[in-house]
């Protein structure tokens, strides 16, 4: 029998590629990378040098903003706090800043903001754990919204 055609009913041969059910590589080695003892394990959007040569962390978000209500004073848009509590940690242990960019949902408007600053400001945090910053602590970015950027 040619041992590339497995005809053992009881025995399938694995098909290349994923499973239907298998977690992705991403997946696995966050198990992995948890397993051997790393903490803090986060996944960047994007990492950038600028001009000035310095290193910048972007946390990309395309969110709805928070409209001012009962509780909550003013428009506004921020992110999960257990992403900024990473963030932070990057600040504080490499010295790597977070620029927050908030593309507005239904819109072309673009807020922008580094993290730190944001923190120094007024803050909101809703009962889900997200921390809100006014958008007048954002900078207002212009983008045409082309597909090429």
């Amino acid at each position: 029998m040619n041992k590339n055609n497995n005809t053992n009913v009881k025995t399938p041969v694995k098909a290349q590629g994923k499973m239907a059910n298998e977690p992705s590589s991403e997946t696995k080695a966050l198990r992995l990378l948890r397993n051997m003892g790393f903490e803090f394990v986060q996944q960047l959007d994007w990492v950038a040098k600028n001009d000035e040569g310095n290193w910048v962390i972007f946390e990309i978000k395309e969110k709805e903003l928070f409209t001012p209500g009962k509780n909550f004073p003013y428009y506004g848009a921020g992110l999960n706090r257990s992403q900024l509590y990473l963030r932070t940690q990057l600040l504080q242990d490499l010295e790597l800043r977070t620029y927050l960019l908030i593309f507005a949902q239904g819109t072309k408007d673009v807020y922008g903001a580094y993290l730190d600053e944001l923190e120094r400001g007024k803050f909101y945090d809703t009962p889900n754990a997200i921390r809100i910053y006014p958008l007048s602590s954002f900078t207002k970015l212009s983008w045409g919204g082309g597909s090429n950027g």
